[in-house]
Order: C-alpha cells, then sequence, then structure tokens
C-alpha cells in the first residue's frame, strides 16, 4: 500500500498539474503525422512503408539521426512521394538542422506547391533561420487552404512577432482563438 505524507501532497499534486498541461499540449503537436499525410504510407507493405515505420520508431525512441537516415532510404526508393519528405524535414528541425530541412521543405513544395504541410515545415525551417518575413508568407499560404489550422495560425503569430510586427501577431493569435478557443497552443 502506498502512503503519501501530507507534507507531500502539495509537491505531487504540483507535478499532476505538470503532466496534464504537458499531454494537453501534446496533441498540438506541430509534427503530428495525421498532418504530414503518413497515416497510409506508413500502414503499406512495401520497403518504403516499413522504413517509414522503423523511421517514426526510431525518432519517438530518441535517435532522430538515425531517423534522418532512414528517412532519406526511403526518398531514395520512393522519391516521388510526400510523405518521407514532410518526416523528413520535420525531423531534421527536431535537431536543430534548420537550413537542411529547409531544403527539404523546398524540395517537397517543388513537387507539390499546393501542400499545406510542406508550406508550414517550410515556414517553421524559416522561423528557426531567423527569416520571420519569409515564413510569413508560407503560413499565410496555408491559411488559405485551412483558415482553422491552429498550429499555422501560432506559427504566423510568432513569426510575426519575430519580424516586430506585433500588433499583426497579436491579430493572428486573436484570430486562432477565434477558431479554437480552448487551444493550448495558441
Amino acid at each position: 500500500m502506498l502512503v503519501i505524507s501530507w507534507k507531500r501532497w502539495p509537491v505531487l499534486a504540483a507535478a499532476g498539474g505538470i503532466l496534464l498541461v504537458l499531454g494537453a499540449c501534446a496533441s498540438n503537436s506541430a509534427r503530428a503525422p495525421a498532418q504530414t499525410g503518413t497515416s497510409v504510407a506508413e500502414k503499406e507493405n512495401s520497403r518504403y512503408g516499413t522504413l517509414l515505420r522503423m523511421a517514426s520508431s526510431t525518432r519517438a525512441s530518441g535517435d532522430p539521426a538515425a531517423a534522418v537516415q532512414l528517412y532519406q532510404q526511403a526518398i531514395a526508393i520512393e522519391g516521388g512521394r510526400p510523405e518521407a519528405y514532410l518526416l523528413l524535414g520535420d525531423t531534421l528541425i527536431d535537431i536543430g538542422a534548420y537550413d537542411d530541412a529547409a531544403k527539404v521543405f523546398e524540395g517537397a513544395l517543388e513537387r507539390d506547391p499546393a501542400s499545406a504541410a510542406a508550406h508550414r515545415g517550410y515556414a517553421r525551417a524559416l522561423v528557426g533561420l531567423d527569416r520571420p518575413e519569409m515564413a510569413i508568407v508560407h503560413y499565410q499560404a496555408v491559411l488559405e487552404q485551412e483558415p482553422g489550422d491552429v498550429q499555422a495560425r501560432n506559427g504566423l503569430g510568432v513569426a510575426y512577432d519575430l519580424a516586430g510586427q506585433h500588433e499583426a501577431a497579436q491579430a493572428a493569435y486573436r484570430a486562432g482563438l477565434e477558431t479554437a478557443p480552448d487551444s493550448l497552443l495558441l
């Protein structure tokens, strides 16, 4: 039987609250696989699908460098498909390789100029490269296609803030909160 001292109760309650908040934030992750269109490719029984599953698992287990190599192998097999590019770009952002991520997302946009996921990822890479003005254009491209995209609204607000356009940033956050009033991301 677990006995908790009354003296430790406030500490445990605070820790539980922090875990609850972190759990709520996880659903707003900018790298949610559903937004990159990976679910179909990851379920298929091909070498490409196997590599994507292995890379996603490796990335989730905390080895993004190994995941990068697996995504690159998937691209070598099926270079015309967008899923591996998007996941590779996101993983490169995770490890702070913003220049490489930007190149990957540029390639994804060359293949599919209307890809909201590629625009969103490219904008994130541009923010990492301290080019918020360029990122604004790509976040706006996402919002033209998907006005309710909370991640793009948040990213747009961040980019505006970094560009020194604080009123525009506040407007972006407010517009996002109108769409998703319970969003912890915004």
